[in-house]
């Protein structure tokens, strides 16, 4: 509903303002007021701001032969309207660049996070890895430890039971010396 009223206002508005310049062409001043003054009232109340700068534009054709200074008001009036309208333009546009700037920055922090997370992924496998290889190498170190204290082990009990099988001889043959002696 408000949409189509709008619209149609503004429409109403673009017509009266085309029958204001018909009537300005065909030197019909006074009904080329009329129709823009209409014009203006429907652009006031729907606050059409690029309208009413047009209006004001055509008023101000339509007074400068009748009314010079009156153009001259009408003129300013849409110049100061085109100018607002320009700034808010330009903020509308400078606040979209910051915006876009602002996103633009945040995705590549976000990259440069992700980047770091990989690296710092990648560098914890490494230091995993580098780890798991060392315990892996203290580890054998370790076994072959090991296997060598039990062939050493081994090879002492080997070396004991002979020394206790040259022992036992030398004393039996002692003992078979003492006999013979006695």
């Amino acid at each position: 509903g408000r949409l189509t009223e709008e619209k149609n206002s503004k429409d109403l508005a673009g017509a009266y303002n085309s029958l204001a310049l018909l009537y300005q062409e065909t030197l019909q001043p006074d009904s080329a007021i009329h129709f823009a003054n209409r014009a203006l009232i429907l652009d006031e109340q729907n606050k059409f701001n690029n309208e009413k700068a047009e209006t004001y534009l055509i008023l101000s054709k339509i007074y400068e032969k009748v009314n010079p200074g009156k153009a001259f008001d009408y003129y300013k009036l849409s110049t100061n309207i085109r100018d607002s309208l320009f700034n808010q333009e330009q903020q509308r546009q400078i606040s979209s660049f910051k915006f876009n700037e602002e996103l633009n920055q945040a995705e590549f922090q976000n990259k440069l996070d992700k980047s770091q997370l990989k690296y710092q992924t990648r560098l914890y496998i490494y230091i995993l890895v580098a780890g798991f290889l060392v315990l892996l190498l203290i580890a054998g170190g370790l076994w072959r430890r090991n296997v060598y204290r039990k062939k050493s082990y081994a090879l002492l009990q080997k070396q004991k039971q002979e020394i206790d099988t040259q022992k036992q001889k030398v004393e039996n043959t002692l003992s078979e010396l003492k006999s013979t002696q006695a």
